[in-house]
């Protein structure tokens, strides 16, 4: 929305004007999602009430704004947040507010404002994946289907004539506003992120919010919540929790925090930023054997790294094995008697660590850094099976190269998982016919059926590319990602 200098103030007035703001000297300021309002966040100020103050943003064409035209753009509310916002603040965007998010970040940047504290972003595919539909150009009822199938709202909601009409309105402006915002690779900002993922959501996997890692320097974790696209409504206390701990952190870095029955917690470290791993007297002796072995010393010092990062994880969370070797379980995997049946997997790539734990369930994990490949057929030759090599020989450069990896770390990750490693052959099972979202589950061979056991989820990391395999029928599995910074206790 354009607005002349004379009405600047005004706008920037009514963009807070149902706030509510409590005593805290924290503000949490409120994004909604495409059609959202400040109802959007109803019971926020009483649920955080001890930790911040509450101020949702108020866009155009509803509420108390309901006659002004809906459109606003990223200029409009960096200013208001600029002019209004004048203490420590938290941005929460849903949705949109998620996509939104990062620009007016750069553009308060720009204007030389205050910066948020934290960003806590939920339900939204990071900024440099392309959107899943495009939606903003179909004829009403076409529109109105997507919306509806979302989850936004219901078709009771859309029968009286004159809402339809408001919300045509307003939905149709928010959507093109956001398919209008350019694909750009990430632009990290100087802010921690936390990512809330609804377990169930459709529209942004757990697994495809984990890129939102890519867009900070200062910290990132990614946690999943009960529900689907709109958990904020659902899940309301449990999101509050993860929100008041972006406003008042709790002191345990959230790759220490205590597994739940039910997770799975992926931590991802840059073995090259870390120096203080460089620590081989914490290492077993077969452990510095191997890495002193190794031809290229880089590679020797990133093992000794993974390996000593791996040993504090498992120490933190109650499993302090010293220098002692690896217990081994079926398949050699790596194992050690816990109280709490705490399981482990753990892959490194070229600087890339990904290190898996979770309780009383079978884990698999596998990470490969996207690279340019000289032998990528050969490569394909002894990865792939007749089906998966078909779909490999209709791509082309860096989409020929995604996939085959996106295929290999599956099927390496389901190795893992099982503890078969490589005593099997690639071309028992694949992965063939799958499409890149959503969990995979793979097509074996007779008497290789317990491969197709394990579900596969990827992790979209934008300078690799992660997969986890997790048992296929443990639906409640909730995924905590964390990305350590560039230090780490």
């Amino acid at each position: 929305m354009r607005t002349t200098a004379a009405t600047v103030a005004d706008v920037r007035d009514a963009w807070f004007s149902t706030d509510v703001a409590g005593s805290a000297a924290t503000t949490v300021v409120c994004l909604p999602y495409a059609g959202g309002s400040t109802l959007a966040f109803r019971g926020w100020a009483e649920g955080l009430a001890d930790v911040a103050g509450v101020r949702a943003a108020a866009p155009p064409g509803r509420e108390q704004r309901i006659a002004e035209p809906p459109e606003f753009d990223v200029d409009d509310l960096a200013g208001a947040i600029a002019a209004r916002i004048d203490g420590p603040y938290v941005i929460y965007g849903h949705s949109m507010g998620a996509r939104l998010a990062p620009p007016v970040i750069r553009r308060l940047a720009e204007l030389g404002a205050r910066l948020p504290e934290h960003l806590v972003v939920g339900g939204c595919r990071p900024p440099h994946l392309k959107l899943l539909t495009r939606i903003s150009h179909l004829p009403d009822d076409a529109f109105l289907r997507r919306v509806i199938a979302m989850g936004g709202m219901t078709e009771d909601v859309v029968a009286d004539p004159e809402l339809r009409r408001l919300l045509l309105g307003v939905l149709r402006s928010d959507f093109a506003m956001i398919e209008s915002l350019p694909i750009t690779p990430p632009d990290p900002l100087p802010v921690p992120i936390t990512a809330l993922a609804g377990r169930d959501d459709p529209q942004a996997e757990p697994g495809e919010m984990v890129g939102w890692a890519a867009h900070t320097t200062a910290g990132f974790a990614l946690h999943t919540i009960e529900g689907g696209h709109f958990f904020l409504h659902s899940a309301q206390d449990q999101m509050l929790e993860h929100v008041a701990n972006a406003v008042c952190p709790a002191g345990v870095p959230a790759w220490q925090q205590p597994l739940a029955d039910d997770e799975v917690l992926v931590i991802d470290a840059r073995l090259d930023h870390l120096p203080e791993l460089d620590a081989v007297e914490e290492l077993s002796a077969t452990e510095r054997r191997r890495a002193e072995r190794m031809r290229a010393p880089a590679d020797g010092r990133r093992f000794a790294a993974r390996s000593v990062l791996q040993r504090r994880v498992l120490a933190a969370h109650g499993l302090d094995v010293g220098t002692a070797e690896y217990q081994r379980g079926s398949g050699s995997k790596p194992a050690w008697p816990s109280p709490r049946g705490l399981t482990f997997n753990a892959s490194h790539s070229d600087g890339i660590a990904l290190i898996a734990l979770s309780v009383d369930r079978e884990i698999g994990i596998d990470v490969e850094r996207l690279r340019p490949m000289t032998d990528l057929e050969a490569f394909a030759d002894g990865a792939l099976d007749a089906g998966e090599r078909e779909e490999f020989e209709e791509r082309a450069g860096s989409a020929a190269l995604e996939y085959a990896l996106r295929i290999w770390t599956a099927k390496e990750s389901v190795l893992k998982y099982t503890g078969d490693g490589l005593r099997i052959e690639p071309d028992v099972f694949g992965f063939a016919g799958h499409e890149p979202r959503g969990p995979w589950r793979a097509t074996t061979d007779a008497g290789f059926e317990r491969l197709g056991a394990a579900e596969v989820r990827h992790l979209e990391l934008p300078d690799g590319i992660g997969a986890l395999a997790v048992p296929a029928d443990d639906a409640e599995i909730r995924l905590r990602y964390v990305r350590l910074p560039e230090s780490c206790p």
